[in-house]
């Protein structure tokens, strides 16, 4: 069986609408026992409840030994339109983390040193419009996402350039999956209110997060969406694993926020093509050159 869907598909804007009315009626019949994440045109927006980096990092699991990277504390992190209002300052990251094996906390230092060096932000993959990855998508602030759901599939969708995550309900791993930036998504339902997701296949490409930690083809994350009673709110646990980079599995949370009634019918088109642009006093990404005449 073949579930996979290149890494980079990316759904019609015209045919959202279409598709959340095709599913509406399933969703409010669903069986007892499945999470609602759609119904009413739901969208969900990065909400954690924390000023300052919050949209764009990863939380640390209290009572967890491991936590995800974060900024060093000799170089707190204040970035385009923090909400502290601190005058902006680069990522630096915390290399004493012990989650890195010594060849990744070599690949972050040398990162740092050059934000150190030259004071310039390094760029990320959601300012250059570069596909999130997993888990790195989760990142991705401002932009709502909306779950839909049929029997056999949910489809994570991203306004920003409409990326798409697919989650096959139900089935195993392909025997086979091969390596992309979304990787090969299995899940199912727990417990009424929760959507567990096993992701494999990962390109050592795609991002882990906003600090440029580095990772393997060896990457297996693990989530679980949890939606409230009322509705309001997705809480998203996330275990990341790969001991070609990481010593340890580490664990991380985000939360969404169900977006305001205004917004909640809508599906803008968001176009955001790759590129090397610096809108935000960043290192511009350096764009290939060829080495000879193609004739």
């Amino acid at each position: 069986m073949n579930h996979s869907l290149h890494a980079s598909s990316r759904i019609a804007c015209c045919g959202l609408a279409a598709a959340l009315m095709c599913t509406a009626a399933w969703a409010a019949d669903a069986v007892s026992g499945q999470p609602d994440f759609m119904s009413q045109h739901a969208g969900w927006q990065l909400n954690d409840g924390d000023p300052g980096t919050a949209a764009t990092d990863f939380h640390a699991v209290p009572g967890e030994l491991t936590r995800p990277m974060s900024y060093d504390v000799k170089h707190p992190y204040a970035g385009n339109g923090d909400a502290l209002k601190r005058k902006p300052f680069p990522r630096v990251g915390d290399i004493t983390n012990p989650i890195l094996q010594p060849w990744a906390r070599d690949v972050i230092k040398a990162t740092n040193d050059d934000v150190l060096n030259t004071g310039v932000f390094p760029f990320t993959a959601e300012q250059r419009c570069w596909p999130g990855g997993v888990p790195g998508l989760l990142l991705f602030p401002a932009e709502p996402v909306y779950y839909l759901q049929t029997p056999k599939e949910v489809w994570f969708m991203t306004q920003r350039d409409q990326e798409i995550r697919r989650i096959f309900l139900n089935v195993p791993h392909q025997a086979n999956p091969g390596y992309s930036w979304y990787g090969d998504e299995v899940g199912h339902y727990v417990n009424g209110d929760t959507l567990a997701i096993d992701t494999i296949g990962l390109d050592d490409k795609g991002p882990v997060d906003n600090y440029r930690t580095p990772h393997t083809k060896q990457l297996h994350v693990i989530e679980t969406h949890q939606v409230d009673a009322a509705r309001s709110r997705v809480f998203v646990n996330i275990t990341v694993e790969d001991p070609g980079a990481y010593t340890m599995p580490w664990k991380a949370w985000k939360i969404y926020g169900r977006v305001n009634p205004a917004r909640q019918q809508e599906w803008l088109e968001s176009i955001c093509a790759e590129n090397n642009a610096d809108y935000f006093d960043e290192r511009p990404v350096p764009l290939p050159h060829a080495t000879k005449l193609d004739f």
